[in-house]
């Protein structure tokens, strides 16, 4: 009987970039998608008086503005923990640990509370105050190079 060639899995950094990769196209896209969640950009008129000029409508500081930035690491850090909820799905489906049930229940806790984070969540409930804009996008930030290199160890 001979045996079928086994296929080498890509190493460990090319499998989280390509989730890392796929993160960022799926946060492109919803941005382009669904431009109408972000929040609008601050009006320059007061409330209550008629304003000649109409303001832009993108938000201010053009792509790199905090919605987009925020949408873009909360779709790669969504893309991580969907890619470390399936390597502990089947750790667990082999080992059958609890200790791995509660790494799954913890893991997908964190994507929920990464869903409620999105910039396009804050801009169907209410706007972000604007001076906690940069420790919300530095946390993001650590949040997903932690996940990242959570993935990357998981796949080891």
């Amino acid at each position: 009987m001979t045996e079928a060639p086994s296929r080498r899995p890509w190493p460990a950094y090319a499998r989280v970039a390509l989730v890392a990769a796929i993160g960022l196209i799926a946060g492109v896209a919803l941005l382009v998608v669904a431009p109408q969640a972000l929040p609008p950009a601050p009006s320059p008129c007061a409330p209550g008086v008629v304003c000649t000029s109409s303001p832009s409508a993108a938000p201010p500081g053009g792509f790199f503005s905090y919605p987009h930035v925020a949408g873009l690491l909360i779709a790669v850090a969504l893309a991580a923990l969907i890619a470390l909820l399936v390597v502990y799905a089947e750790t667990y489906r082999s080992t059958r640990s609890p200790q791995i049930l509660g790494l799954l229940v913890f893991l997908a806790a964190l994507a929920f509370e990464t869903v409620l984070t999105s910039p396009l969540v804050f801009a169907r409930v209410g706007p972000v105050p604007g001076g906690l804009r940069p420790f919300l996008l530095a946390g993001q930030l650590l949040e997903c190079a932690a996940l990242l290199l959570f993935l990357y160890l998981a796949l080891q």
